[in-house]
């Protein structure tokens, strides 16, 4: 089998689960950046969904930029209250750390109503001009039965 019918016989693959999934799948994708606060700890809104009652796989990514200081720069995916999962990453050009990291969110949870699954990030120092790149996204699909 050559190169092309291997790519086309995996987009054929991929095509035909589309519609399952998609019946099940919810997702959000952010278009321009998210400013982060000049200060430290306070976590900001970059993407959220209102789902209905059920079993939830989620996944999310976000992009930190911080062209200054080091900074912890972490993500979370939050459903109502509680939190599904969070990750932490370093960022801060300046100071030899990357200027860009990519933070990434996976988990599972079973909600009773619907719930509005949110995807935040912040910082953990006082550094100015952070934020999260185009094109975070959070992905919530029904998890199998």
């Amino acid at each position: 089998m050559n190169h092309v019918s291997r790519l086309s016989t995996f987009a054929l693959i991929a095509a035909a689960s589309l519609p399952s999934l998609a019946a099940g799948t919810l997702s959000a994708h952010s278009t321009s950046a998210t400013p982060l606060s000049a200060s430290g700890g306070v976590e900001t809104t970059v993407l959220e969904l209102s789902v209905p009652a059920g079993a939830w796989i989620v996944a999310a990514k976000a992009s930190a930029v911080n062209w200054l200081n080091k900074d912890y720069n972490r993500c979370r995916v939050m459903a109502g209250a509680d939190e599904v999962d969070g990750a932490t990453t370093m960022t801060g050009e300046l100071d030899g750390m990357p200027a860009v990291a990519t933070v990434s969110n996976l988990g599972t949870i079973s909600t009773t109503v619907r719930t509005t699954f949110k995807l935040n990030c912040w910082h953990d120092f006082d550094v100015p001009n952070q934020y999260i790149d185009p094109g975070a996204s959070l992905l919530v699909t029904r998890a199998p039965k």
